[in-house]
């Protein structure tokens, strides 16, 4: 896992689009420890299967962030569908973190000014 940092532009803009679809009110320095089950989506009463088309919901709308706002394109081997299920996963775990989602995308998308 990177260190967590807004230098690291997968970082920033994964932090930017959880504000922007207000999922998290924590600034960016005190949200890379953030828990799936601390996102606003995440209600504690939810069965798996409902928990996992509300995280697939959040990953599709934070693909299209990433892919029209930011102007993001896809790493080699990945598409929307691949990139989505890779974020769903990570939604998806109660305990996975803000910084585990950003990495994870790092790994999905090569974001504008990233290097190559």
């Amino acid at each position: 896992m990177s260190i967590w940092s807004k230098n690291n532009l997968a970082h920033r803009r994964t932090f930017l689009t959880l504000r922007i679809l207000e999922q998290t009110k924590r600034q960016f320095e005190n949200a890379a420890g953030q828990t799936s089950s601390q996102l606003k989506f995440w209600v504690p009463g939810d069965s798996a299967d409902i928990r996992k088309e509300k995280a697939r919901a959040l990953a599709s709308m934070m693909n299209n962030i990433f892919v029209d706002a930011f102007k993001t394109e896809f790493e080699q081997d990945f598409d929307k569908t691949k990139s989505v299920n890779a974020l769903t996963n990570v939604l998806s775990v109660k305990d996975s973190t803000v910084q585990e989602l950003a990495d994870t995308a790092d790994g999905c998308y090569q974001f504008l000014g990233e290097d190559a």
